[in-house]
């Protein structure tokens, strides 16, 4: 089972700037290719983000192993590996950013997933890519910023390999970049913070490290931009 960390705090943050991952949303469900009529199953779902970003008459799933990091009416509170869904009740699976948390057991999830989608259904994984500048500024400073510390076991095209021996025909493992974005850098800490549960640093410290790990930059209208990017890998259940 995977290791979640304290909702609220990521939570919180979400909801104070609902701008700032628009992109990773938007491409995470892009990578799905989910099509009017399909039903989504959203793994883990936190507060529901994809949910804004599906084509319309689509049947929006989402299912999470905390309550607090939801309030969806429907929500599926469930272990990862064992959903409450029947086989091939499911077009597309989209897991966004989590998964590497689930440090052992990642084949069984692979089934799980193509237990409960259909003949051609889609899974979609966007994570932290093994390397990049994300893991280290997950690895090197959120894990000794946070109190609730990081593990983790992060992406790499060879993923590929898992997916194929639990049933799947990966087709796509690609690194994908693009911004966060903030109206100013004070909510672009303010942010990270709350998201990466960064407890036990001041305020400059965490803006220094974003600048190290990850890079930042303002636009011409003053906008901020910090620099972010995930594996995205796309499989199909024949």
């Amino acid at each position: 089972m995977a290791t979640r960390r304290n909702a609220l705090p990521y939570e919180q943050a979400s909801r104070a700037s609902p701008r700032a991952r628009t992109e990773e949303y938007r491409r995470a469900v892009e990578l799905a290719a989910p099509e009017p009529g399909d039903v989504v199953l959203d793994l883990p779902s936190g507060g529901g983000y994809l949910r804004p970003y599906l084509p319309p008459r689509t049947t929006y799933l989402p299912a999470e192993t905390i309550f607090e990091y939801a309030q969806e009416e429907k929500l599926l509170i469930c272990d990862w590996l064992r959903l409450p869904l029947r086989n091939g009740s499911v077009d597309a699976v989209i897991s966004l950013a989590a998964l590497h948390h689930l440090v052992d057991g990642r084949i069984s999830f692979y089934r799980e997933m193509r237990r409960v989608l259909v003949p051609g259904g889609r899974l979609a994984i966007a994570d932290v890519a093994e390397g990049s500048p994300p893991a280290r500024w997950l690895d090197d400073f959120v894990a000794h910023a946070s109190s609730e510390g990081h593990v983790a076991r992060f992406f790499r095209c060879e993923e590929t390999a898992l997916l194929a021996a639990a049933g799947f025909q990966p087709v796509f493992c690609e690194r994908v970049e693009y911004p966060w974005f903030f109206v100013s850098r004070q909510e672009m800490v303010g942010f990270c913070r709350g998201l990466f549960r960064l407890d036990r640093v001041a305020d400059a410290e965490i803006a220094a490290a974003v600048e190290h790990y990850l890079g930042v930059s303002e636009t011409a209208t003053g906008e901020i931009e910090m620099a972010w990017s995930l594996l995205h890998i796309r499989a199909i259940r024949p």
